[in-house]
This record gives structure tokens, C-alpha cells and sequence, in this order.
């Protein structure tokens, strides 16, 4: 997508963009504006790029530029990859995302996020990250099960094609991480694994990934990354020296002995051996990168259990490290972004405590006293940053290790209370990342081993439905279906899953497409065919094919009774002469409640009634529970034409007489 730039004199380094871009969005048709770019390793000269192609930049200082964005770049709803770069140095900054949005409510919903069709099958495992690894604009994704890597490429509608595998057998045995960037100067993302040897005994381990271009890699042999890292082995890129070529850090820890290892970048693929940066008493647990006292070389962040600490860079591979700072609460991961909107990049973390914690910078490299949401999240682990609803603050998405994850959509400079993800299988989502997977202007995410997320304006209220009832004994309930878009947009099959999926129906105004603006009514019935508590069902509404809108069912039932249910709701013979009897067509009755079926009567009734005969009958006239019976038609059509009737069956169930459409066309 990014074509090498021309290797003239001495490199300068690879520049480096904070999150976020300054506006993060604007509406489409919106002009021309100015875009600010706060980052590190800037120098006079540096280009921003709107997807792939340059655009007259301004250099303010190392750690700021500005680029004019023309009026054709933000003509319709679109989404726009910014990257920077510096005169004679290949590899460009990190990738930014710009979306061309109009902006939504702050407080977002869970439903305004669908998940895509089918896309919980490629999200399995627990690491993912996003890049185009194609050249092809689409944004793809790679991930990895711990042992092995996969590759997914982007269909660009929030799909993505078959998985490619690369399997490592002992060598990375727990992979921790995986980051993106040029680490070969040809213009091509390749990936760096982070993780640790197969006995957890020895050294972290990092396999560089070289890319072909072509959404293929070659795998390199793995390079040593610091001693003993029998905890974590977590890496990130950067260019910390400043000589033109992306190096390594990794943090590891053991309880003991506490390391960042630095891997500096020969910019061939290759690396120097690392230099160990010892760390304090805390197991490091999480890394990210960014100039946090804003003098224009890069500094790392290391989250701690029950912390930070805070390494200086100071612009030649080497770091001033602070003390460890702890915090009376658990932390899993660490990100940095500018919350507030001051400029100066702040600190977010996950706590199984409070859900997310802000630490506010104060850009000289500190950061002030904890900010907890005070809401907590379920079990937060991975940790993402985005503007999601296009309002230019930066919104906090967690994964979740009981299952989906969490939202926080920021208000003010400050995350509000999360908003649940839906997750349609309840896996652990370990870790998340935000990209535009359909390039429909809005920022979606990815949670693994959950699915693909689809930022929509289509929503349903409310997102889960509970049923208290009697065995037997139906019970309904509404969600609304509301388009809030300015297009229509088609409605598919709605389906049930999970447990106890057969226990739930639903009917619907909806049609096949709803209009912009428009709301429909679905409404589900509940009927238990046993006592108990039912969960883990979900009801599925296809959006445009390529996403689902999921709504969460559960249900409690008590009490004793019988439940019909038949195998076939309608029997059509075709067409048939007059006068000649059919093959027999049948129907199976099943009582599926806990209560004896009792008074059961079969009979055909209906205007054709005559043309239909029960040529074999094993219904007595009590079923017990689980019993079942079976019941065959013949169709003698009497004259030309089409042909109806129904088979009843009375008994003691709820719906009685429950009924079985025949049809059949004489000739």
C-alpha cells in the first residue's frame, strides 16, 4: 500500500504517531481541514500520508506536524489510514485511522456494534493485531493460539478469507505478543512474535515474520530476548535509536529477575544482541510505547500487577528507568492515548477492580493519582483505544476473560460506565484491536475468540430477554428493531442457538428490509419444556448479510406439563393425477414436556378434507414424556386444481390443537 521512500543520505529515524489523531474524525462533505499528528522521532521534511499518497505537511517540531487534508479526501463516509514519514528513512510511523463519520450519542449502546457473520471462527485464540498485510486497502488481521500464528485477510465487508497458517512447533511454545512494522526497510509489514521457549525455563524469544507483500510471511529463526521469563515475554516496536530502523523491546519476568530486553534493528530483518534494562521487584505484564515527557524520543510504559513503571528513552537505544509505582488494585494490560484532550499522552489500564483506570500525564514523563472508572468490568485482560462514535474523544475497549468484553465510551475526558459486548459463545476474549474492517467510516473491533464487531447504526432494544414462567405455558416479550441510518437496510433469517434454542420462536413486522428511519417488532415466545433455568441462548438477526444484531435469552421455568412438538409444521405432495393415491407423507409427535400427553385425538379436517387419508396411525391416546408417535397421509386429489387441509391434533397442551398444513395440486 506504502511504497518505500528513496534512500538518499543518512536515515533519519522512524517517526512515531500518538493516539489520537488531532480531530480523530469529521463528517463526510465536511472541506478541507488541517490535521494535526503529536507523536516522536519527527524532523523537517516529515510527509503525512492519507492513505498511501502524500499531502503538504507542515513540521511544527520533533514532536508535532500538520498536513492539509483536501476536501475530496472526506467527500463520503470512509475511513483513511495516516501514516508518517521521514526524508531518507524507508519504514513509515505506526498506522493511524481517520474516520470520515457522522457523529453518534456518546453514551453508546452495546447493539450499536453487530457481529459479523460467521466471524467468531476466525477469531480463535488469544492475540490479534491488524494491518494490511496484502497491499490491497483491506485491512487484515493476525493472530495466534499461543503455538501457532494465522493469517486473515480482509474481504473489506467485515469478512475475511480462509486462515494461513504458520505453525512453530517448539520455538515460541507461549507466543505473548504480536506487533507490526517494517523491520527490513522494503515497504512491506512483516510481523515480530514475542514469547517464551517451550520449557518456560530459559529466554524469552522473538521470531520476526518477514512480508512478502502478498499476505504471506517468512518466518525467521528465533532470536533471544531476555533471560528466565517464565511469567511473560511481551513485545513492541520501536525506533529508539534513531538511526532509521525499527527495533525490539520485550519485557520478562520471573518473580526475580525483571527485564525490558532492547533488540536493536540492523534494518535487514536482523537484530543486535539484546541489551537488558533491569526492572523493579513487580513482574512486568504489560508494554506500550510513546513520548510521554515530550522531547521527542520514544519511552515505554510497562504495566505492572499492581502499578507502572515509566523507561525514559533517551534517543540512542539506551533509557533512564523511574522506581516502580504501585497501585492498591490488580491490573492486567496498559495502553496510552490522549483521554483528556490536553495533548499529553495518559495512561489507561485494565483492573479486575474497577474495569479501567485513567492515569492522567502531566507530559514531563509522570503521571497523576489513579482515575477508576468505578464500574467494573468482568474480568478485563487486553485493552484498546478508539473513537468509535466519532465524536473526537477516545473510547476503551476491553476484552474479557468470562466472555465478551466491555466498552467505555469516553465522556468529558473521562471513560463512563462500560457498556457489555454480547459475546454469542460466552469464550474468553483475551485481547482486542480497533480498525475499520468494512471501510464504512465508523471504527469497529475485534475480540478474540468472540468475533469481529461491526460498528452499525441498526439497533435493538433491549439487547437480552428473561422469561418467568410454568412448564408448558408460554410467555412473549418485544425487542425493536430501529434503523437510524439514512439508507435501508435488509433484514435476514432470524435463528436461535445455544442451549434450549428449540424452547424460543419468534414472529415479526420487520420484513425482508427496513427503510432509514424506520422500527419493527420482534417478538419472542418462550415455552420450557422441563423446569429449570435456561441461558446461553441467543437470538440472531442478520443485518446486510454481513453482520448480526444478537439479543441474549434466558429463561426459568417451574411446574409440570406436556409440550407437543411435531416434526414438519406443513406436508405438500406436489402435483398428483386425480383419482391416484400418493406415497405417504408423515408427521412425528413428540412430547418433549415432563408431564404424561393425555386426550390425544388425530384427525384431518378442512375444506379437501377428503383427499387426505391417515393411511397409519401410532398415536395412542396417552404419550408419556418423551414418548413419541408417528403419523402418515395419503393424497388422493378428487379434482384438478390445488388441494387443502389440515391435520389436528387435540390433547392436553398448551397450544391444542396443534396443526399440520396439507396441500397437493390435482391434475
Amino acid at each position: 500500500m506504502f511504497g518505500p521512500l528513496s534512500l538518499a543520505s543518512a536515515a533519519s529515524p522512524v517517526p512515531f504517531v500518538n493516539n489520537p489523531l488531532v480531530p480523530t474524525s469529521v463528517s463526510p462533505g465536511s472541506g478541507a481541514f488541517t490535521l494535526t499528528l503529536n507523536g516522536a522521532n519527527l524532523v523537517p521534511g516529515a510527509t503525512v500520508y492519507w492513505n498511501g499518497s502524500p499531502r503538504v505537511t507542515t513540521f511544527v517540531s520533533s514532536t508535532q506536524v500538520k498536513a492539509s487534508v483536501l476536501a475530496s479526501d472526506v467527500a463520503t463516509g470512509t475511513t483513511a489510514t495516516v501514516v508518517v514519514g521521514n526524508p531518507s528513512t524507508v519504514a513509515l510511523s505506526n498506522v493511524s485511522y481517520f474516520a470520515v463519520s457522522r457523529p453518534t450519542a456518546a453514551l453508546a449502546k452495546p447493539e450499536l456494534f453487530a457481529v459479523a457473520d460467521s466471524a467468531q471462527a476466525y477469531t480463535f485464540g488469544s492475540l490479534v493485531a491488524v494491518g494490511d498485510f496484502n497491499g490491497d486497502g483491506k485491512v487484515d488481521l493476525a493472530g495466534s493460539d499461543s503455538v501457532n500464528v494465522y493469517i486473515l485477510l480482509g474481504n473489506g465487508d467485515g469478512t475475511f478469507q480462509p486462515p494461513i497458517w504458520y505453525t512453530f512447533g517448539f520455538e515460541p511454545y507461549g507466543i505473548e505478543s504480536i506487533s507490526v512494522g517494517d523491520v527490513n526497510n522494503d515497504g512491506k509489514p512483516d510481523l515480530i512474535i514475542a514469547g517464551s521457549l517451550q520449557d518456560f525455563s530459559s529466554s524469552a524469544l522473538v521470531t520476526v515474520m518477514l512480508g512478502n507483500g502478498d499476505g504471506t510471511f517468512q518466518p525467521q529463526p528465533g532470536i533471544n530476548a531476555g533471560a528466565i521469563p517464565s511469567n511473560v515475554a511481551i513485545g513492541a516496536v520501536g525506533d529508539f535509536n534513531g538511526d532509521g530502523n525499527l527495533d525490539i523491546v520485550t519485557i520478562n519476568g520471573d518473580n526475580s529477575t525483571n527485564n525490558a530486553a532492547i533488540l536493536l534493528g540492523n534494518g535487514d530483518g536482523t537484530f543486535q544482541p539484546y541489551i537488558d534494562v533491569a526492572l523493579g521487584t513487580m513482574v512486568p505484564i504489560g508494554l506500550t510505547v510513546g513520548d510521554y515527557n515530550r522531547d521527542g524520543l520514544l519511552d515505554l510504559a510497562v504495566g505492572l500487577p499492581e502499578g507502572y513503571q515509566i523507561l525514559t528513552g533517551l534517543g540512542d537505544g539506551s533509557f533512564n528507568v523511574s522506581l516502580q509505582f504501585y497501585l492498591d488494585t490488580y491490573f492486567s494490560r496498559i495502553a496510552a492515548g490522549d483521554i483528556n484532550g490536553d495533548g499529553i499522552t495518559d495512561l489507561v489500564m485494565a483492573s479486575d477492580t474497577f474495569g479501567a483506570t485513567v492515569l492522567y500525564g502531566n507530559g514531563d514523563g509522570t503521571f497523576g493519582a489513579p482515575y477508576p472508572t468505578n464500574a467494573p468490568g468482568r474480568l478485563p485482560y487486553g485493552i484498546a483505544l478508539g473513537d468509535f462514535n466519532a465524536d473526537n474523544k477516545l473510547d476503551m475497549l476491553t476484552g474479557d476473560l468470562d466472555g465478551g468484553g466491555d466498552l467505555f465510551m469516553n465522556v468529558s475526558g473521562f471513560p463512563g460506565n462500560p457498556v457489555g459486548v454480547y459475546s454469542p459463545n460466552a469464550l474468553q476474549s483475551a485481547n482486542a484491536a480497533v480498525a475499520d474492517f468494512n471501510g464504512d467510516g465508523k471504527l469497529d473491533f475485534v475480540l478474540t475468540n468472540s468475533g469481529v464487531y461491526l460498528s452499525t447504526e441498526i439497533s435493538i432494544s433491549p439487547t437480552a430477554l428473561s422469561f418467568d414462567g410454568s412448564v408448558g405455558t408460554p410467555g412473549s416479550k418485544a425487542v425493536t428493531l430501529t434503523n437510524s441510518s439514512q439508507t435501508s437496510t435488509y433484514i435476514g433469517n432470524i435463528e436461535f442457538s445455544g442451549n434450549n434454542a428449540q424452547d424460543f420462536s419468534q414472529t415479526n413486522n420487520c420484513g425482508s428490509k427496513l427503510a432509514a428511519g424506520a422500527t419493527c417488532t420482534i417478538t419472542v415466545t418462550f415455552v420450557a419444556n422441563n423446569d429449570g433455568s435456561f441461558n446461553l441462548t441467543a437470538m440472531s438477526i442478520p443485518e446486510n448479510g454481513g453482520r448480526l444484531q444478537s439479543v441474549g435469552l434466558s429463561g426459568t421455568a417451574s411446574g409440570s406439563n406436556p409440550v407437543v412438538q411435531l416434526s414438519s409444521k406443513a406436508l405438500n405432495w406436489g402435483t398428483q393425477p386425480v383419482g391416484q393415491p400418493s406415497a405417504p407423507a408423515s408427521v412425528k409427535l413428540t412430547n418433549i414436556g415432563n408431564k404424561s400427553l393425555t386426550s390425544l385425538g388425530v384427525a384431518v379436517t378442512g375444506a379437501n378434507a377428503a383427499d387426505f387419508a391417515i393411511s397409519s396411525n401410532s398415536c395412542r391416546a396417552t404419550e408419556k414424556e418423551d414418548a413419541s408417535c408417528i403419523v402418515s397421509i395419503i393424497f388422493t386429489p378428487s379434482a384438478t386444481g390445488p388441494r387443502s387441509a389440515s391435520l389436528s391434533f387435540t390433547d392436553n397442551a398448551y397450544n391444542s390443537p396443534q396443526t399440520v398444513a396439507l396441500t397437493g395440486t390435482g391434475q
